[in-house]
């Protein structure tokens, strides 16, 4: 579910940022500044800081996101592509638990994998999803009633054959990233193409003068 969720917030992120602009607040070497909003709104607005070392955003994409890697962190997240896995991995260990959660979703699919797994037939395994989807259905909208509504279910097939999960499903790792980290994610991807847009700006303009 990653990718379709980055995908989902960068869709949501560019959305938002339509009418943005860029306010330069500092810019001193890896020492910067940056405000994003639409002019007399802070609507969806965003700041992203930088200083030897570290990056941290806040704002409507959330606040507390920081990152730790290079010495001028714009030439580790300058690239096109959000890469959330790793990025997440450059961030404080105490934000890490922050920036994932369970996910029904993919827990649900990690079931599904699984069934699709069973040595039963192909119809006896569209059953089987079938059932465990009616029954998922009415099971309370929680990680721990999910799991444990996993952890019991069974299924059995045309020949009186029992198939379920087996006892490691309280193992499975089912988390995703938070929307909202995936959205800050965007944003710095957002903030540092526009900055690197003024900076070939301003060295455009220079090149005249230099030629004159």
């Amino acid at each position: 579910m990653t990718r379709e969720a980055i995908e989902r917030a960068g869709r949501q992120l560019a959305s938002n940022t339509t009418e943005h602009r860029m306010e330069v607040l500092h810019d001193d070497g890896v020492y910067r500044h940056l405000r994003f909003a639409k002019p007399g709104s802070w609507v969806y607005g965003f700041d992203i800081v930088t200083w030897p070392g570290h990056l941290a955003v806040s704002g409507d994409v959330g606040d507390g996101w920081s990152f730790s890697r290079l010495h001028d962190m714009f030439e580790f997240f300058g690239h096109r592509e959000v890469n959330a896995d790793y990025w997440w991995e450059k961030m404080p260990s105490q934000l890490r638990d922050r920036a994932k959660h369970f996910s029904e979703d993919l827990f649900k699919q990690i079931a599904h994998e699984h069934i699709e797994e069973w040595p039963i037939g192909k119809k006896q395994r569209a059953k089987a999803i079938a059932k465990f989807d009616e029954d998922w259905d009415w099971t309370p909208a929680s990680p721990e009633h999910q799991r444990e509504y996993v952890a019991e279910f069974k299924f059995t097939d045309k020949h009186g054959q029992t198939h379920d999960f087996g006892p490691d499903t309280w193992e499975w790792g089912a988390e995703d990233f938070d929307h909202h980290f995936l959205l800050a994610l965007h944003a710095i991807v957002f903030g540092i193409r526009k900055y690197r847009e003024y900076e070939a700006a301003i060295e455009a303009a220079r090149a005249p003068q230099a030629a004159a």
